[in-house]
């Protein structure tokens, strides 16, 4: 019986993300890289980050390595929101969503 109740919580709590994301709604604490929440808690495009996205799209149909393509953006001044150079991980979670 546990486990179903556990099932049954899980499907709906699953739905319920689905549609607050198909929504454009706040689903977690920091927006995705190229986005940010504005006050009503809605997710909207950071015009910077996006260009930063292009980029990581640009290199990544061009060929290159996830690493290739960290390095390149360490090498032209490219940062993270933290100010600090793109690692590896980095690079690979914003070109998987992309």
């Amino acid at each position: 019986m546990s486990q179903w109740e556990r099932e049954v919580i899980a499907e709906r709590t699953k739905t319920a993300l689905s549609v607050k994301r198909d929504k454009g709604q706040r689903i977690s604490r920091h927006a995705p890289y190229g986005f940010y929440f504005n006050k009503e808690g809605n997710l909207c495009e950071d015009a910077d980050e996006q260009q930063v996205v292009s980029k990581i799209r640009e290199l990544k149909s061009q060929g290159h390595s996830i690493r290739a393509i960290a390095e390149h953006l360490e090498s032209n001044g490219y940062r993270n929101r933290a100010g600090n150079p793109f690692g590896v991980k980095e690079v690979w979670v914003i070109a998987k969503a992309a």
